[in-house]
């Protein structure tokens, strides 16, 4: 059930919808995020950066929906950025080399797998690593992994998550329902004090999990 939640909410986000849930599943991971894009024009191909748990900088480019050679092509030049231009932030030697993702929440057509592949061989000639791919299927088991386990027990709350997904969008949103899921999650209630870092991954999930029950309202630009 939760991996076919996770896999609506996902496929029915853009990029700037799931950046930051994103950045929290890679944080569950282990990894540091140091930036998160604005989308303005100094990002150069680069939305998400982050320091990975074996020290090593890696940097994400977020697209939205199914990937055909098209919109390969369209988004070339900035996967061109991404690969080959250095990291230009404090936290990170400009210097030291970075291994470059492309991510969506779409599938990616069989000829995009080639196109990457090929460009993969020239762009390691040049001394760069090659890009790795990140698509729809990855996703969904990642975000599973990294929350699942933080869903509410009991199966009444688990319903209350499934109400607020359900709904269409343009009523005022279920503050108390909302309330009573957030409640359901949190270790408010519990005979033993969790550690710092599963405090940190429980409210995390939270954050991901209010995502998926706000969406219908985003959707309908209802922010009453």
């Amino acid at each position: 059930m939760i991996e076919r939640v996770v896999e609506n909410w996902l496929t029915n986000a853009n990029e700037r919808q799931f950046q930051i849930p994103f950045c929290q599943m890679l944080a569950a991971e282990g990894e540091t995020v140091v930036y998160i894009s604005p989308h303005g024009q100094r990002e150069q191909g680069k939305d998400v950066i982050s320091i990975g748990r074996d020290k090593v900088p890696c940097c994400y480019q977020l697209k939205g929906g199914r990937v055909a050679l098209s919109d390969w092509r369209k988004y070339h030049g900035e996967v061109n950025e991404l690969v080959t231009y250095p990291i230009e932030h404090p936290s990170i030697s400009s210097r030291k080399m970075h291994r470059p993702y492309f991510v969506t929440n779409g599938t990616v057509a069989d000829p995009v797998l080639s196109a990457i592949a090929s460009a993969n061989r020239g762009w390691t000639r040049l001394g760069a690593k090659k890009l790795h791919l990140i698509a729809r299927d990855e996703l969904v088991s990642r975000f599973v992994k990294a929350h699942g386990s933080y869903l509410p027990r009991d199966p009444k709350n688990f319903r209350m998550l499934l109400d607020l997904i359900a709904r269409d969008g343009h009523e005022p949103f279920a503050k108390s329902d909302y309330a009573r899921f957030v409640e359901s999650i949190l270790p408010v209630n519990v005979s033993r004090r969790p550690s710092s870092k599963e405090i940190g991954r429980i409210v995390s999930s939270a954050i991901l999990l209010t995502t998926y029950a706000v969406q219908p309202c985003e959707r309908e630009n209802n922010h009453w």
